[in-house]
């Protein structure tokens, strides 16, 4: 198990610009992530999709990240383009699973909770933002999984 070298102080999130690896994720962002679509590397695509579900979350309180039918919010299930964000980090980051199953969570219960920007809500998408940074600074970087590049054309 890799050593745990930087956790976000609890109350604070990347969103406010206060992350633990607030820096490194800009900088990952800024030299991997393009402008528009998919990025070409799975680091790039780590932070495109952390990033992403970071966004949704502080930005929209998870209304687009809610399967939708008819106009209308449908049962609690994640819409399929960030349920493949979902995946993405926890079949590559071994030590995001358990992260990414808890956010999974606070998605489907937008509609239903009452404190939707609690602390604790706030802290799983920072860890999630830690651990992903902290993959990517090290290990070397390969190319996209051929399950996420075909789930992603399906849609």
């Amino acid at each position: 198990m890799k050593e745990v070298i930087k956790r976000t102080e609890s109350g604070k999130t990347y969103f406010n610009g206060e992350g633990a690896y607030q820096n490194e994720f800009n900088e990952l962002w800024e030299k991997l992530v393009p402008v528009n679509g998919i990025a070409t590397t799975l680091h790039g695509e780590l932070v495109r999709a952390a990033g992403r579900l970071n966004y949704e979350y502080f930005n929209n309180g998870n209304c687009n990240a809610l399967r939708w039918n008819d106009y209308s919010y449908c049962g609690g299930e994640v819409s399929e383009y960030y349920k493949l964000f979902i995946d993405l980090i926890s079949q590559s980051v071994e030590e995001a699973q358990y992260v990414m199953e808890m956010i999974e969570d606070v998605i489907c219960s937008t509609n239903d909770c009452p404190d939707e920007f609690s602390i604790s809500r706030q802290n799983w998408y920072s860890l999630m933002i830690d651990l992903v940074v902290e993959y990517c600074i090290t290990t070397e970087d390969s190319v996209i999984p051929e399950w996420y590049i075909e789930r992603r054309s399906n849609n």
